[in-house]
C-alpha cells in the first residue's frame, strides 16, 4: 500500500481539505505525511502570499498534524510550477493536491492549473481532494480487471471499511464485459464486510459524469482500462464538471478520451 505520503500545501481552505484527505489516508495506510509547500519566488504572488506567511502557515499545520500522528514532517520546496513538485513526488508513494489552490480559490475555476498540469505528468498516483465536501462517504472504482484495477479496489475497500462507506463498482461496457471478474470484485468487498453495488456504463465521459451526480459519489477511483490506458483528461474533464474528488492510482497514464 502506501508508505509515504505528499500532500501539497498553501494558505487556502481548499489546501486545508486536502490535508484533511491526507491524513485519512495516512492513518489507514499507516503512511508518513509529508506536508509540502511550493514556493515559486519568481511569480507574482497575492498579497497574503509572502514567503515567511506561507512559512508560518506550513509550520502552523505541521503542529496540528503533529496532535493526531508524530509520523509527519514538512518541506519548504522554491521551484518552478508543477516540474519542481513532479520532481518531489518521485520520493512519495501517493500526492494529495487540492482541486484549487491559493490563486485560484477566487477565480470560479474547478481545477487550478497546478493541479491539472501535475494531474498530467505525475509519476505517482494522485487524489484531488475537492474542497466542497468534507471526508467522502461514498466511493465509486472504475473496474475493468486489470491488476491496476484490482489494486484500486483494494485500496477503496480499506478505505470503505474504515469509515463505513457505500462502495460502487462500475465497468465500461465496451472495454470489459468479463462477468467472473466483477463477481470476484464483489465478492472481494463481501468478505470485508462491505456491500458493494455494481453498474455498468455505455462508453464516454458523460455517463461516468451523470453516474457520479446521481450516486453523489465523494470519491472516485480511476484506475488503468486494459489494453487502453487511462484519459487523464478524462480525471481533469470529472475533477472539473463534478464535485468528486478523483484518485488516479498510476502516474504517467496515457490519454485516450
Amino acid at each position: 500500500m502506501y508508505r509515504s505520503i505528499l500532500v501539497g500545501q498553501d494558505s487556502s481552505v481548499q489546501s486545508r481539505k486536502a490535508l484533511d484527505f491526507a491524513l485519512w489516508v495516512a492513518r489507514v495506510t499507516s503512511a508518513r505525511l509529508t506536508l509540502a509547500h511550493l514556493y515559486a519566488r519568481k511569480l507574482p504572488q497575492p498579497p497574503a502570499a509572502s514567503e515567511k506567511h506561507e512559512k508560518d502557515v506550513l509550520e502552523k499545520r505541521l503542529r496540528e498534524c503533529k496532535k493526531i500522528t508524530k509520523n509527519v514532517e514538512s518541506r519548504f520546496i522554491t521551484g518552478w510550477g508543477a516540474s519542481a513538485l513532479v520532481k518531489e513526488s518521485n520520493w512519495y508513494d501517493l500526492v494529495v493536491l487540492g482541486k484549487r489552490g491559493l490563486n485560484f480559490q477566487k477565480s470560479g475555476a474547478k481545477i487550478g492549473s497546478l493541479s491539472r498540469a501535475f494531474l498530467l505528468s505525475s509519476p505517482s498516483p494522485v487524489l484531488l481532494a475537492d474542497d466542497s465536501l468534507e471526508l467522502p462517504e461514498s466511493i465509486l472504482v472504475l473496474f475493468d480487471g486489470t491488476s491496476d484495477a484490482c489494486k484500486a479496489l483494494r485500496t477503496a475497500v480499506m478505505l470503505s471499511e474504515e469509515r463505513k462507506l457505500e462502495l460502487h463498482i462500475a465497468t465500461v461496457n465496451r472495454f470489459f464485459q468479463r462477468r467472473p471478474e466483477i463477481e470476484r470484485a464483489m465478492k472481494y468487498a463481501s468478505d470485508f464486510g462491505i456491500k458493494a453495488k455494481s453498474h455498468r456504463l455505455k462508453s464516454g465521459r458523460r455517463h461516468l459524469k451523470n453516474l457520479i451526480e446521481s450516486l453523489q459519489i465523494h470519491l472516485t477511483f480511476l484506475p488503468a482500462l486494459a489494453e487502453q490506458g487511462f484519459a487523464t483528461n478524462l480525471a481533469i474533464f470529472l475533477a472539473s464538471e463534478t464535485s468528486s474528488s478523483i484518485f488516479v492510482p498510476e502516474g504517467k497514464v496515457p490519454p485516450i478520451y
